[in-house]
C-alpha cells in the first residue's frame, strides 16, 4: 500500500529561457491573424526534484512562455482572448488540448491548486516573460513518478503557425 504522504520524485525538467525582455508592446501592435505572419508560444517549466503530497512547489517552479513567432502574441491584460498558462500534474508527458480543472483531489492532468495563469502579457516575437504560479500538490496524490507539464493556450486563445508546442513536462 502506498504512502500518500510520501515524497515522490519529479523527472529532470530541462529549462530553455529566451532572453527576458521587460519593454511592453506599443499601440497599433496588430494582433491579426496574417496567414503569414503568426506568433508560436512556447513553454518551458521545472521544479524540485521530489515534493510530498499536499505540498507546496509554487516558490520553487520556474514558469517561462515564449513566442518563436513571427507576429506578438495577445496576452489577456489588454485582450478578452489571449492565452493563459496551466499548471498540471500526471503520470506522463502527454496533456491534452483544453483548460484543465482544479480538484483538491489527485486526477490525471489535474491543474495544480494556484497553478492557472490568468493574467498574461503580451509577446513581441522572439520575447519571452517568467511567471509566478501556485502549486500546491494535492494531498491524496498517490506516491511515484509525476510529471509537472505547463501549457501555454490551452484553450486555442491565440491563432498560432505551430499549435503543436505549447506544452512541456
Amino acid at each position: 500500500m502506498s504512502d500518500p504522504g510520501a515524497a515522490w520524485r519529479f523527472p529532470t525538467f530541462l529549462v530553455l529561457c529566451f532572453g527576458l525582455a521587460a519593454a511592453g508592446l506599443g499601440p497599433g501592435t496588430s494582433f491579426a491573424a496574417d496567414p503569414d505572419r503568426l506568433p508560436a508560444l512556447v513553454v518551458r517549466v521545472s521544479g524540485p526534484g521530489a515534493a510530498p503530497a499536499g505540498g507546496d512547489i509554487g516558490r520553487e517552479i520556474r514558469l517561462v512562455v515564449g513566442n518563436r513567432g513571427t507576429a506578438a502574441a495577445a496576452g489577456t491584460t489588454r485582450h478578452t482572448a489571449g492565452y493563459v498558462v496551466d499548471l498540471t500534474l500526471g503520470s506522463d508527458r502527454k496533456v491534452a488540448l483544453g483548460l484543465k480543472a482544479y480538484s483538491p483531489h489527485y486526477q490525471e492532468d489535474v491543474l495544480l491548486q494556484g497553478g492557472r495563469v490568468s493574467v498574461t502579457h503580451d509577446l513581441r516575437p522572439g520575447e519571452s516573460r517568467r511567471y509566478t504560479v501556485g502549486a500546491v500538490i494535492p494531498v491524496d496524490t498517490p506516491a511515484g513518478v509525476r510529471f509537472l507539464c505547463a501549457y501555454a493556450d490551452p484553450a486555442n486563445a491565440v491563432v498560432e503557425s505551430n499549435e503543436s508546442n505549447n506544452w512541456h513536462c
